[in-house]
């Protein structure tokens, strides 16, 4: 990697993380006002939070990685630090995880099928959730360890690596297994919000014209969200498969990191304009 690019990397990584981390702080300190004001904190906030949390920390390590790797050497760090690697892998699963666990809480929160399992899950999800969260994140760890330590050792000897595409596959089999599992719930929770929306659109006709029309740009608002957040989590999971693969390519891994920069920028984003309590906060911060 030539100097003019290692200088680049580490810019654009600066920026990024200088774009990030306001961001990151104003949705906890609001969240967490919230949750001292009404001692209770919803499970979408605590979502997006977490989410906001794992890309700041992504950027802060993108960050320090690209620091050392400028000064030391950067292949080596990787090569040889699998912590390292293992938390790389497990920021990458773990924001993928919560996108899905917020998908999948709109579903149930707007989405009704008569159905007895669904409406047991519907119901039960609140209380499920604290069950259901630390136990994935812990599980995120371990399914990112063998993937990570694969990668290490690929990346050690690229020759081998390229004699052996289908072993080196077969390495991160568990890895991609699980985040194709998480991308597959994403798209199906997306895809049946957009349709109910879409249904109880065209159901309101019999409301007067000026209440049908705040709940139809409602409904709008919340479909662009939607889809907004959908948008983000195909470009996450196409670098996740790529980053499995990119070992195999590596002229490719340099843009790695200026499209990671772009995609953490670009999803805090979208996580402050969908929530109407965030949006709202930042405007009255405008203002003042």
């Amino acid at each position: 990697m030539t100097t003019s690019l290692n200088i680049s990397i580490l810019v654009v990584g600066f920026i990024s993380l200088l774009i990030t981390f306001p961001g990151c702080m104003f949705i906890l300190v609001v969240n967490m006002l919230d949750w001292m004001k009404n001692k209770k904190l919803d499970i979408s906030d605590q979502l997006i939070s977490g989410i906001s949390l794992f890309i700041v920390f992504h950027r802060a390590f993108f960050v320090s990685v690209d620091y050392i790797g400028f000064t030391y050497g950067y292949h080596h760090l990787l090569r040889n630090n699998q912590s390292c690697n293992i938390l790389y892998f497990s920021l990458i699963f773990c924001t993928l995880l919560f996108c899905t666990l917020l998908a999948i809480h709109f579903c149930l929160k707007i989405v009704n099928i008569n159905h007895k399992c669904y409406i047991f899950i519907q119901r039960g999800f609140p209380k499920l959730f604290p069950w259901i969260l630390f136990p994935s994140i812990a599980a995120s760890i371990l399914i990112s360890s063998p993937a990570a330590q694969n990668s290490a050792r690929q990346y050690e000897n690229l020759t081998e690596a390229l004699q052996n595409y289908s072993y080196s596959i077969l390495d991160f089999s568990l890895y991609i297994a699980f985040s194709f599992l998480c991308f597959l719930l994403f798209f199906s929770s997306v895809f049946n919000i957009v349709l109910s929306l879409q249904r109880h659109i065209k159901q309101i006709h019999s409301n007067t014209v000026e209440f049908r029309t705040q709940i139809v740009e409602a409904h709008i608002s919340a479909m662009k969200t939607v889809i907004a957040l959908f948008a983000f989590n195909i470009f996450y999971f196409a670098l996740l498969v790529f980053l499995t693969t990119a070992h195999l390519y590596p002229q490719w891994m340099s843009g790695l990191p200026f499209l990671y920069a772009l995609c953490h920028v670009l999803g805090l984003h979208i996580l402050i304009r969908g929530s109407r309590k965030l949006q709202k906060k930042l405007n009255t911060l405008w203002l003042c």
